[in-house]
């Protein structure tokens, strides 16, 4: 279990499901948020790209609040960018 507080979002409480280092690949649930969900599992992927690059999927499947929805999805897509976004910008400076 972990506790993320990110900025202008809120405090998320996050279980790790799963961990699969061959696969590259793990899953984690939310178990508490700010946001009107419930049910809220997410997985992350690297697949190796063959050319010294990945590519980073991640994906999260939850129920919305009725009238919620929009806001929920907008709300995820948005966390995930940021971070994939953050993530790009911390390889290329490694690299």
């Amino acid at each position: 279990m972990r506790t993320v507080d990110l900025e202008g979002a809120g405090e998320f409480v996050e279980r790790l499901d799963e961990v699969d280092d061959r696969e590259r690949v793990y899953s984690y649930s939310v178990v508490d948020s700010p946001l009107p969900v419930r049910e809220c599992s997410v997985e992350i992927r690297v697949k190796d790209n063959g050319d010294g690059t990945s590519t980073v999927e991640w994906k999260g499947d939850f129920s919305a609040e009725k009238g919620d929805e929009f806001r929920a999805v907008r709300t995820f897509q948005q966390l995930y960018q940021d971070a994939l976004d953050r993530l790009q910008s911390r390889m290329s400076l490694d690299g």
